[in-house]
């Protein structure tokens, strides 16, 4: 039961953020997601590798897999969009 209650809470933690990350993939950026909240949680899957790798818990290791992409992709769309644009076009 507590693995099954592991897989449904890893899949929530990881599958809720899989909309932000196609939605700044199709903008070509993520300038509207805070830099603090991105390394916030860049840090927390830092913190929590020891874990993973010390319990070899398969739950853990999806969330961390899957959760480690989606924060690197971010990061990487946030300080390297692949689309430039201008924030505020010139008037007139």
């Amino acid at each position: 039961m507590i693995n099954f209650l592991g897989w449904i809470g890893s899949a929530l933690l990881v599958w809720h953020f899989i909309p932000q990350v196609f939605s700044c993939i199709k903008q070509g950026h993520a300038d509207n997601l805070s830099p603090v909240m991105l390394w916030s949680w860049f840090g927390g899957e830092v913190c929590l590798l020891p874990l993973i790798i010390s319990t070899g818990s398969a739950p853990l290791i999806a969330n961390y897999a899957i959760g480690t992409v989606e924060v690197i992709i971010l990061l990487k769309l946030k300080y390297y969009p692949r689309i430039y644009y201008v924030k505020y076009p010139r008037q007139g």
